[in-house]
């Protein structure tokens, strides 16, 4: 038996009896993540500044970035407000309960960030976030933040590249722990500001162009450990498809996530990055129907169906592996003579405008089965750029330093939890060098 998860960071059950195909998974997700401990607006700093964002230089000095700009700050403990401050990106004034300091949506840091204050928070103001096609004067541009208007000339700013899926999961962590729906911002709140609207169908494409990196996962973690609460976008963005955030309710259809395009995923940007967590795979059942492209966006399998099991099937198939109806999956197989080869990829087009000649590449191979093999079994893993069908006899390129083996092989067939460390294997390596993806070519892996 063989999976490919992405690496999961530490959540634990956190989520379990969250599920998505429910009725009832808003109202779930927002009970869950508003059971939360509120930490003082005044400690911030002695806890996210002094535990998180700060990091050491040298000489004794630590150094912190402004999130909207890029702007890097240097100071000799301890850490001062000036010349920044903590911006919130539910803006104050955006709150139901403006202009009170003492509720947890004030002091929430799911959303508070160091910003530099003259420069960007305050310019920053009670606008929405969106793009700036005309930047407004002196203030217009500060490093890689931008405040203008758009392109219908409505006053905007516009953070830095690396922030924009950031400041949209904030946003919708915000949204989704206070029952503050966009209808009620865009069509209330922010009017009375003489405000312009903020946009969510952009929000959503920048959380799919700008995916949850490992900063932002820390910054998860760490902020789990203080408040006890989870931004559940960034453990699980494909929720973002599944809820409408103008009425907070359950879409009667999921959206396809934005990433994929046509049939493949966009490599749109050098510091691109993707996930792929296989929570949408189902949790009981078999010969459940797989469709390529369509059951997860993007991936590919040579089989047409797939089973769900906790380790205990026995049968040469496609899997979709964990604990007992957990929403926690991974996608792998069992292999046996009769299932014959069993093939799974991921599609990627070259976007960026050059030549693609590092990928940096990291997964978590979870083993759900002991076959009763004492030889161990691999995972090979190869790529083929411009192949047409995962079935492409011929041309397929082996990474054999990102092979999966088996951590347990011996004689006694058995279920193994996947999730118990002895029982997984993290991998991490560069497909480079020898790789060379020409502008708009296509490749599996």
């Amino acid at each position: 038996m063989f999976l490919l998860p992405v690496l999961l960071w530490g959540q634990g059950a956190y989520y379990n009896g969250i599920d998505t195909g429910t009725v009832t998974f808003v109202a779930d997700l927002q009970n869950l993540v508003s059971q939360h401990t509120q930490i003082s607006y005044d400690n911030f700093d002695e806890t996210n500044i002094a535990f998180f964002a700060s990091r050491d230089t040298t000489g004794g000095q630590k150094a912190v970035t402004c999130v909207y700009s890029g702007e890097i700050y240097v100071y000799t403990p301890p850490f001062t407000w000036i010349p920044f401050s903590r911006e919130h990106t539910w803006c104050h004034s955006w709150m139901p309960t403006h202009p009170s300091t003492s509720g947890k949506e004030y002091t929430d840091q799911h959303h508070l960030f160091p910003t530099n204050q003259n420069n960007v928070n305050g310019v920053r103001s009670n606008h929405p976030l969106g793009i700036v096609v005309t930047p407004s004067g002196a203030n217009g541009t500060y490093l890689e933040a931008r405040y203008g208007t758009n392109s219908s000339g409505q006053t905007v700013y516009e953070p830095r590249n690396a922030h924009k899926g950031d400041a949209a999961r904030a946003l919708f962590y915000m949204a989704l722990r206070y029952n503050w729906t966009f209808d009620y911002l865009n069509n209330t709140r922010l009017p009375a500001l003489s405000e312009a609207p903020q946009s969510v169908d952009l929000l959503i494409q920048w959380h799919t162009q700008d995916p949850p990196d490992d900063w932002e996962r820390s910054r998860n973690e760490y902020i789990h450990s203080i408040q006890n609460n989870r931004n559940p976008f960034v453990d699980h963005p494909e929720y973002v498809n599944v809820i409408d955030f103008n009425t907070l309710t359950k879409k009667t259809s999921a959206s396809p996530p934005p990433p994929s395009s046509g049939n493949h995923i966009s490599i749109t940007t050098s510091n691109f990055s993707y996930t792929e967590n296989f929570d949408g795979l189902s949790n009981s059942g078999t010969s459940i129907p797989w469709n390529d492209n369509t059951t997860i966006p993007g991936w590919y399998s040579n089989k047409n169906t797939y089973d769900a099991s906790t380790g205990t099937a026995i049968s040469g198939s496609a899997y979709s592996f964990g604990s007992s109806a957990a929403i926690d999956r991974s996608f792998g197989s069992i292999g046996s003579n009769s299932a014959g080869s069993i093939q799974y990829a991921v599609r990627f087009k070259n976007s960026t405008g050059s030549t693609i000649t590092t990928i940096p590449l990291r997964y978590t191979g979870e083993q759900w089965r002991n076959g009763g093999n004492t030889a161990v079994q691999s995972l090979t893993f190869e790529y083929k750029i411009n192949a047409t069908s995962i079935n492409d006899g011929s041309g397929w390129v082996t990474v054999s330093v990102l092979d999966f083996a088996s951590p347990v092989a011996s004689a006694s067939a058995a279920p193994l939890d996947g999730n118990n460390s002895a029982n997984k294997t993290t991998i991490s390596s560069t497909m480079s060098p020898g790789i060379e993806v020409d502008v708009d070519s296509a490749f599996k892996i």
